[in-house]
């Protein structure tokens, strides 16, 4: 049986179906072995599999999707350079037998790209999550609205140093920032909620089929030049490789959440890279984040023992900190003999 026409709805997806689909979509040339247990794969097919199948039961007869064979031929279509939202239409209903609605193409149509660009486009409720930034895409081609969202020109020019302090944990632990684990690209390094969360795309073996595409189909892309690995590098800034300290941090939320484990497999910065002009098009929100990071002051002891932002400050609070506590048991131990010498004089 060939492996794309396999139901969406089946809640398990076999590992020959997985390949099938990544090699479909992308050029690849994995083979079924590539996608046992612990695939750095299954963390995408967790989402996409929390989008397809709600879409299914609860949208009825909203879409005409049933196999994974047809959400790649729509995500195929897509792939053709410069294609409209239209003609995308027209060439779905040349090959469906009877008449479609243009409500059950456009959800169609929405949910393979939130499946191919793991962005959010369009208003079917099953390809969005509240809260999350949606793109709109009507006229034009998908890659017209990419280059759109994604400027590579920044607004800001505020000076900041990513200094090696400037990671995912320390961002969580000392600064108390909650890191929003997004499957969302659209949201990389966005703020919420009042600048007390941070939004990061972990999904790094998605970016990385995408530059296979890239490769395989002779320079053609979907999204702006250098977007892909610029990303890349934002998770080797915030999620160093060669960091003991927060692979095992980052463990405990592929366990937890079942994040993509090839997300600490990006490499590390060295001090060059680690500039922020070299970031374009996630510049002006590292500069955010980074203001927030800073201005950002230790709340519990903890906070305050893993704060090493500024060394002299820090050297400076714990001396005086056991230079107190000390002067503190001193002055107890002194009450204490004191105490017990006023007993002997009355008790000799």
């Amino acid at each position: 049986m060939d492996p794309l026409s396999a139901k969406i709805l089946h809640p398990q997806i076999s590992p020959q179906s997985k390949c099938a689909i990544i090699n479909a979509i992308w050029r690849t040339n994995f083979s079924p072995s590539d996608f046992g247990c612990n695939s750095p794969a299954d963390s995408y097919f967790r989402n996409y599999l929390k989008h397809c199948q709600p879409a299914l039961r609860g949208g009825g007869n909203s879409t005409l999707l049933e196999t994974h064979g047809d959400i790649v031929n729509i995500i195929q279509l897509l792939q053709v350079a410069h294609i409209n939202r239209i003609s995308v239409r027209t060439k779905i209903r040349d090959d469906h037998a009877g008449p479609l609605e243009d409500e059950v193409l456009d959800n169609s149509i929405d949910l393979a790209v939130r499946l191919w660009l793991m962005i959010p486009i369009g208003g079917f409720s099953h390809a969005v999550v509240p809260g999350q930034t949606v793109l709109q895409w009507t006229v034009g081609s998908i890659s017209d609205i990419l280059t759109k969202n994604f400027d590579e020109n920044p607004l800001l020019d505020t000076p900041v140093k990513l200094g090696k302090v400037f990671n995912a944990m320390n961002i969580e632990r000392i600064a108390g920032i909650r890191i929003i684990w997004t499957d969302n690209l659209a949201d990389h390094l966005r703020m919420r909620d009042d600048d007390t969360g941070v939004c990061i795309f972990h999904y790094a073996s998605f970016l990385r089929y995408h530059q296979s595409w890239e490769v395989e189909s002779n320079g053609s892309r979907i999204f702006p030049k250098g977007i892909l690995e610029e990303t890349l590098q934002t998770l080797a800034l915030l999620l160093p490789q060669h960091d003991p300290s927060i692979g095992k941090w980052y463990q405990k939320y592929i366990s937890k959440l079942s994040l993509d484990s090839s997300a600490i497999k990006c490499g590390q910065l060295n001090s060059e890279d680690r500039q922020i002009e070299k970031f374009k098009f996630w510049h002006d929100r590292l500069v955010i984040l980074k203001q927030v990071f800073d201005d950002t002051e230790p709340s519990t002891v903890k906070q305050w023992w893993r704060d090493r932002r500024k060394r002299v400050q820090w050297y400076t609070f714990w001396v005086a900190a056991i230079v107190l506590a000390l002067t503190i048991l001193f002055g107890l131990v002194q009450c204490i003999e004191g105490g017990l010498q006023a007993w002997k004089a009355f008790h000799p």
